[in-house]
């Protein structure tokens, strides 16, 4: 990891717990994700072992797009770190696609609003 990459490395995945009848965002490179998902979550439906409603359904298009955001910053650096945007930045041409992207990598690391 990165200095300043803190949060979870990702895939993420949503596994459902029937002994909770939770569902939870987990790292699925975590060993207990599958049989303990409430140890190692990222996230939860906020049900609460089925007292209160879901705060984030797990088949929502937040919910996908949360689960992808690892793999997304990932391929984001892998864009930055190509020969391409080296070329471009020894050139002197950073590209507008690119500024974006580190600041959206920079936002994903706490270091911007």
């Amino acid at each position: 990891m990165a200095s300043g990459e803190n949060f979870t490395p990702g895939p993420w995945k949503w596994v459902f717990s029937e002994s909770s009848d939770s569902s939870y965002l987990v790292p699925t490179h975590h060993e207990d994700a599958e049989k303990y998902p409430s140890l190692c979550c990222v996230a939860d439906d906020g049900s609460a072992c089925g007292e209160y409603g879901a705060t984030l359904d797990p088949n929502s298009p937040d919910a996908h797009l949360i689960a992808a955001a690892p793999e997304m910053y990932e391929a984001l650096k892998s864009v930055l770190n190509s020969d391409m945007a080296m070329r471009e930045e020894d050139e002197g041409n950073i590209s507008p696609t690119l500024e974006i992207i580190r600041t959206v990598l920079a936002k994903a690391r706490g270091e911007h609003d």
